[in-house]
């Protein structure tokens, strides 16, 4: 590049680090004023030696767009003779134009079809579901009317059996009924018979208008009886089961007079009993086909009862125990009995020696059968339920 050193020369030729100054004095004494010669002369080849590779560099780009050139102007010659050999190229753009906008045509219609056929299928399954739902209510209908019918067909079998076997029995026992303080009647007993829960609650609803009827073998005195009838009509009225309705009736009679009262609720046609009682404690009332009997409970000679049980064979009603552990409870239960004669003292030995035998927290019911019942929470494997004749023993831990 031209080098000016203005004021003092013009500018130098190429290839030269200077120009012919106008005073070479001049100018030599002010390049040894301002640098030493040998830094110029460093400088100055620097200098060259990057002009020489710029101007390599820029003969290699010259040389490559030469190169791109030629080659862009074979691919124009190229696309030029490509298109002279393809005739008709307006006429295939715009048929295939024409054949897209077609085929556009023809998937909205498809989209359209299948969008219809979704909602009819929609519409097809909500009526299949309320043909089912409807079917099902329909069976379940169909069913619950089914069963009510074979309910009440038994239920009426059931009533005209114990009623003739009611019948039978009475005509001669009546006197001795009436006599003796010590109630017998019909072998039938509420405790077996089963009336479901949806019977007992229509049949508690339907005796809620009827009157009060005191059948003659009652010795209760007046007050007594005015006031069982009155706790008999609200406990009708607040409960739905014969077993709740006995519940109140003697826990209101147990808290009002002390001891041990006994109530029990049933079909005036089902009331089969047998029972020591109190003197003047007994009460046998009607309030339409329900009967409620009401008496106080007294000492009851069972140590006979327990004697006779004693050769008796045992009978396994209902357990979850393995078959050890039954074989192991019998033992104890047939060892409680000859041992003792009162129900306390079975039940007390017999809790004992299990739990001294297996562990745990063991509970135990003593009493005649068909005069236990009872409803209990207890783990798995752990219940058994025993009969020695009269005699019944319910075990669970």
């Amino acid at each position: 590049e031209p080098f000016f050193v203005r004021g003092y020369g013009a500018a130098a030729p190429a290839g030269s680090w200077a120009g012919e100054p106008r005073e070479a004095g001049s100018l030599r004494r002010l390049m040894a004023a301002i640098a030493p010669p040998n830094a110029w002369a460093e400088e100055r080849d620097a200098l060259q030696r990057r002009v020489a590779d710029q101007e390599s560099t820029l003969q290699s780009v010259r040389g490559v767009a030469i190169a791109l050139t030629r080659e862009n102007a074979q691919l124009k010659e190229k696309i030029v003779r490509l298109e002279a050999q393809v005739p008709g190229t307006d006429e295939f753009v715009a048929k295939t134009e024409q054949l897209q906008r077609l085929l556009a045509d023809q998937q909205a219609l498809l989209k359209q079809k299948i969008q219809g056929w979704q909602e009819r299928e929609a519409e097809l399954n909500g009526v299949i579901s309320r043909l089912k739902a409807k079917s099902t209510e329909l069976e379940e209908a169909l069913f619950a009317q089914r069963s009510a019918a074979k309910e009440q067909d038994a239920l009426a079998q059931e009533r005209e059996a114990v009623l003739q076997k009611d019948n039978l029995f009475l005509r001669g026992n009546l006197r001795d009924m009436q006599a003796s303080p010590r109630i017998c009647a019909s072998p039938s007993s509420l405790m077996t018979h089963k009336v479901s829960r949806a019977a007992q609650a229509e049949m508690i609803a339907n005796s809620r208008s009827c009157e009060p009827v005191i059948r003659p073998s009652s010795d209760m005195t007046l007050e007594m009886q005015q006031r069982a009838i009155e706790r008999a009509g609200a406990a009708l009225h607040l409960h739905q089961g014969f077993n709740e309705v006995a519940e109140d009736i003697g826990e209101t009679f147990r808290q009002a007079y002390g001891g041990v009262w006994q109530c029990i609720v049933g079909l005036h046609t089902h009331t089969g009993f047998f029972i020591w009682r109190a003197e003047s404690s007994y009460l046998n009332v009607s309030f339409g086909e329900i009967r409620v009997l009401l008496f106080k409970a007294v000492a009851e000679p069972r140590g006979d009862i327990i004697a006779r049980s004693r050769g008796e064979e045992a009978v396994v009603k209902d357990s979850t125990m393995t078959e050890s552990m039954q074989l192991r409870a019998i033992e104890h239960a047939r060892a409680a009995l000859r041992a003792h004669s009162r129900f306390g003292d079975v039940m007390r030995a017999i809790r004992e020696d299990i739990t001294a035998a297996l562990g745990g927290v063991w509970t135990c019911v003593v009493g005649l059968e068909g005069f236990v019942a009872c409803g209990f929470r207890h783990p798995h494997s752990a219940f058994l339920y025993v009969t020695f004749g009269r005699m019944s023993v319910i075990l669970l831990r």
